[in-house]
């Protein structure tokens, strides 16, 4: 868990740049949405979406660290399925 938070809190850092401790949806969606066009296959808006809902789990309108990592273990785990 110590690694986990070590990678990533500077990137969750990066998107906050205020320090407020959350990121807005729209900016987290902003950032998936860029992301998406440097994976080898694209995931699809609905998706995207889908995700992004999810992922903001008190329904407050923003992603905060706790939630960023959440969603973090989430594909660590689902990916080493694939690996």
């Amino acid at each position: 868990m110590i690694l986990l938070l070590q990678v990533w809190k500077p990137v969750f850092d990066r998107y906050d740049p205020h320090k407020t401790g959350h990121i807005s949806i729209q900016e987290f969606k902003r950032i998936l949405q860029e992301s998406n066009s440097h994976l080898s296959e694209d995931i699809s808006p609905e998706l995207l979406d889908k995700l992004i809902h999810n992922a903001d789990i008190l329904k407050d309108g923003v992603i905060t660290y706790d939630e960023f990592l959440q969603l973090v273990q989430l594909f660590s785990v689902n990916c080493s399925v694939f690996i």
